[in-house]
C-alpha cells in the first residue's frame, strides 16, 4: 500500500499501518504537549556563593503514544520545594518542602519575601537555610499581592495588586498600612533602584507593553524600552536587565541589557529565558533559567550564569536522565 495514493479519508483509516508511521515520523514535526520549567525563581544567597530556586525534579521526558511526536515532561512531584546550591562544592539540598512565587531576598539575607495564597509572606533565612515555622503574611490586600520588591534599605516593600484597580503599592517591609503609587490599570512588577528613591514597572498599554521608571510617588512616569518586561536593576544602579522578545514578536522572550535611561541595549542570550532571573550582590553575574517550550533535551529548565559584560556562561544546575 503506498499512501501518498490514498485520498484523505483512506489516509485517516489507514493510521494504524506500518507505512503511516514512518510517514508521520518523516513528516510530523515534534511538538511538546506539556512543558515545565524544572528550576525556576533563581535568587541569590546574600553571600553570592549560594543560588535559591524552586525545583521540581524532571523524571523524564516521554513520547506518548510511542510514535507520535507528541512529547511530555513528566514531574517528580516528591522531590519539590525550594532547593539550594552551592556553587563552589556545586552541591545542591533541598532547603523548604514547597515551592513558592515571586522569590524575593531582603538585601541583608535575613528575609525571604514570597507569594502564597494571593499574598505577600516573608520566612526568615539563616545562611542558605529557610526557617520553617517561622512563615509571616506581610499583606492583607483584598485585592491580591503579587510581585514583591523589598527596598536595599530593607524597610518598604513594593508589590502590585491583580484586581479591581491595579497598580503598585508601597508599604513597610513587615507589613501594615500601604497605599497606591500611580494608582494604574496595567503598572506591575516592580523593582527598585538601589537608591530607593524610583522603582522600574512595567506598564501594559492599549497597544504595547514597556519598561517605565517613576519615583515612590508615582509622579511622571517615562517609559524607557518598548516590548519589554521583568526589569532588574543591576546592584550599583548603572543598568537594568530585562526580558524581551526584541523585533522578533514570533520569537520567546530573551535576556537583554541596558543603561539606567534605556540606552545601550544588548542582547544577552539567543534562547529564551524563563521570568524571574537575578543579578549577583556584586554586579558581575547574572543567573537565569534556560526554557524553551518546545525542547525535548533535557538541558531544558536548567540555570545558567552570565557575565553581563563578556557574556561568558556556564551551566550551574542539571536534569537527572531516567
Amino acid at each position: 500500500m503506498r499512501l501518498r495514493w490514498l485520498p484523505p479519508l483512506s489516509l485517516i483509516l489507514a493510521l494504524g499501518c506500518d507505512q503511516t508511521s514512518r510517514f508521520r515520523q518523516h513528516d510530523f514535526p515534534i511538538v511538546v504537549v506539556e512543558s515545565f520549567a524544572p528550576y525556576g525563581s533563581v535568587i541569590w544567597a546574600a553571600d553570592g556563593q549560594h543560588l535559591l530556586f524552586n525545583h521540581r525534579p524532571l523524571a523524564r521526558i516521554q513520547e506518548i503514544p510511542p510514535g507520535s511526536h507528541l512529547y511530555y515532561y513528566i514531574g517528580d512531584s516528591t522531590g519539590a520545594g525550594i532547593g539550594a546550591l552551592d556553587l563552589a562544592s556545586e552541591t545542591m539540598r533541598r532547603v523548604y518542602p514547597a515551592q513558592l512565587g515571586g522569590l524575593e531576598l531582603s538585601h541583608d539575607g535575613q528575609f525571604l519575601y514570597y507569594e502564597a495564597q494571593g499574598q505577600v509572606w516573608r520566612i526568615t533565612v539563616q545562611a542558605d537555610s529557610l526557617i520553617v515555622g517561622s512563615e509571616m503574611q506581610v499583606t492583607n490586600s483584598s485585592e491580591g499581592a503579587f510581585g514583591p520588591s523589598v527596598s536595599n534599605s530593607g524597610t518598604r516593600l513594593l508589590y502590585y495588586v491583580g484586581t479591581g484597580r491595579g497598580g503598585i503599592r508601597i508599604s513597610a517591609a513587615s507589613g501594615g498600612g500601604d497605599h497606591f503609587v500611580g494608582p494604574s490599570e496595567g503598572w506591575i512588577s516592580p523593582d527598585w533602584q538601589p537608591n530607593d528613591s524610583s522603582f522600574a514597572f512595567v506598564r501594559f498599554g492599549s497597544s504595547a507593553t514597556s519598561i517605565a521608571v517613576v519615583d515612590t510617588f508615582g509622579v511622571q512616569p517615562v517609559s524607557i524600552q518598548a516590548n519589554a518586561n521583568s526589569p532588574k536593576w543591576s546592584p550599583d544602579g548603572t543598568h537594568i536587565a530585562f526580558l524581551s522578545r526584541g523585533s522578533d514578536l514570533n520569537t520567546r522572550d530573551k535576556l537583554w541589557l541596558m543603561n539606567r535611561d534605556g540606552s545601550g541595549v544588548r542582547q544577552l542570550t539567543t534562547e529564551s529565558v524563563a521570568p524571574e532571573f537575578n543579578w549577583s550582590p556584586d554586579g558581575t553575574r547574572i543567573a537565569y533559567v534556560r526554557f524553551i517550550d518546545n525542547d525535548t533535551s533535557y538541558v531544558n529548565g536548567t540555570i545558567w550564569l552570565i557575565d553581563p559584560m563578556t557574556l561568558d556562561r556556564y551551566q550551574v544546575t542539571f536534569n537527572r536522565r531516567p
